[in-house]
């Protein structure tokens, strides 16, 4: 916790955190957000947002499902380009697949449920008395 502390309370985290500008925590907000868009997104945005609130935000039990999905989004990721792009040939065949549509309908479920649970980490968190 200490590490995590000294993270937070590090003048990037304060800025991003408590500086009274559009260019602070609503940016970096907005960024992550877009981020998540493209392709996972850059992780810088959200390293940042981590780093401003470091103790509360890894102290959430939401911030450990949110990285299972991500974790989970980009291994189906990788799977679905090695297993439905090393035949160019065949996916030139039957683009559409029904293997195919089961990864897009299982990547979207993932990337919903990251989505949701970062979204939902303002509002859940540590129950009192139970940390």
């Amino acid at each position: 916790m200490q590490f995590l502390a000294s993270l937070e309370h590090s003048a990037f985290g304060t800025w991003v955190r408590e500086a009274p500008t559009i260019w602070a925590y609503p940016t970096v907000l907005f960024l992550h957000t877009v981020d998540l868009a493209f392709l996972v997104g850059i992780t810088v945005s959200g390293v940042a947002l981590l780093i401003a609130d470091a103790t509360t935000k890894l102290a959430n039990p939401v911030f450990g499902v949110k990285m299972c999905f991500i974790m989970l989004g980009v291994i189906n990721m990788a799977w679905y380009k090695k297993q439905l792009f090393s035949d160019p040939e065949a996916l030139a065949r039957n683009p559409v697949s029904s293997r195919a549509k089961r990864v897009a309908i299982v990547s979207l479920v993932l990337w919903i449920g990251a989505t949701t649970a970062g979204r939902l980490m303002g509002y859940l968190g540590p129950v009192s008395g139970l940390e």
